[in-house]
């Protein structure tokens, strides 16, 4: 089994170091194409690794991968997690920006073309993706009260102003990041409605938040870093902060995302994933429960449950 692991990772050492020449040869799609039908050979390897296999896989493919990927700006970004942690509001800056502008960001050539792979890759995609499918969520409702939880720098909200709609609405930010409330705040600083940001301990701020609740709740991302036991615990706390006819909005990472291997292997950035069933299981005692309804982005990555009060 070593044998074969390190048979797989020369192969692709290789492939990502002809990537430059493979992108002017056979045009950028087919060659990232190229490189993404190997991932997902090695992925369906890696499954059917015992758990000490599949340690020695990854530290063979650190070993010779992680040198060509630390030349990438969101590669290198995401490894070194400057914030402590995978996934950061930082993170989100470098998929944002670099899904609508230059994705060529390296130190040197051949990491810039790993950078703009990586920008291709589901995750980054579905990450894009995820922003527009908020941002309609907020503007499609007439929500008057709206709280964003582990909101980061809020592109979703940032998007929806900018284009003229939530201009009545209050708003609310928790995040245990300042920088990226900052951030959202500098970028909202024209918004007309009423802008509040809590600070801290997210748990702690919407607890002490208003008795009457919130219209619409949302979590873009911190479910993805709670194991279903605490994920539960989580959405009960949230479902009596949300005002009758309102509506919780759960997003969580599915666990056939098909970028798994590359996330975890050159960002060490696990998640905890979550199937349809846990993630049904979420709305169970809860009270006063109308309806529920999910969806699935179209990159089989992050998963939408919307949960509506009576």
């Amino acid at each position: 089994m070593p044998g074969i692991s390190e048979f797989f990772v020369q192969k692709l050492l290789k492939k990502l170091k002809t990537l430059p020449e493979k992108v002017e040869e056979i045009g950028e799609k087919t060659a990232f194409q190229w490189v993404n039908e190997m991932l997902a050979l090695y992925q369906g390897y890696r499954n059917f690794l015992s758990a000490y296999h599949e340690e020695h896989f990854k530290k063979a493919f650190q070993q010779k991968i992680l040198v060509l990927t630390n030349q990438s700006a969101l590669c290198r970004y995401s490894y070194d997690k400057p914030r402590g942690y995978a996934g950061d509001f930082g993170a989100m800056e470098l998929i944002w920006d670099g899904r609508r502008g230059p994705r060529y960001c390296g130190y040197t050539g051949l990491g810039a073309y790993l950078n703009a792979f990586t920008l291709e890759t589901e995750n980054c995609k579905a990450n894009e993706y995820r922003v527009h499918y908020l941002k309609e969520r907020l503007i499609k409702c007439s929500y008057q009260i709206i709280a964003s939880i582990g909101s980061g720098a809020a592109f979703e909200i940032v998007e929806a102003v900018k284009d003229g709609y939530l201009k009545d609405t209050e708003i609310h930010l928790f995040d245990q990041d300042e920088e990226a409330l900052d951030l959202a705040k500098l970028r909202l600083r024209d918004f007309s409605g009423r802008l509040v940001l809590h600070r801290g301990n997210i748990l702690r701020t919407i607890l002490k938040e208003k008795e009457k609740g919130f219209d619409f709740i949302y979590s873009s991302g911190m479910f993805d870093y709670f194991d279903i036991i605490s994920a539960k615990k989580l959405t009960q706390r949230l479902w009596s902060k949300l005002a009758p006819g309102g509506c919780l909005l759960i997003t969580n990472a599915h666990p056939e995302n098909p970028t798994r291997l590359w996330m975890e292997y050159v960002s060490e950035w696990y998640l905890e994933y979550k199937g349809s069933e846990e993630m049904k299981s979420m709305s169970e005692d809860l009270n006063d429960l109308k309806n529920a309804d999910m969806d699935v982005d179209p990159y089989g990555v992050y998963q939408y449950l919307s949960l509506y009060k009576r």
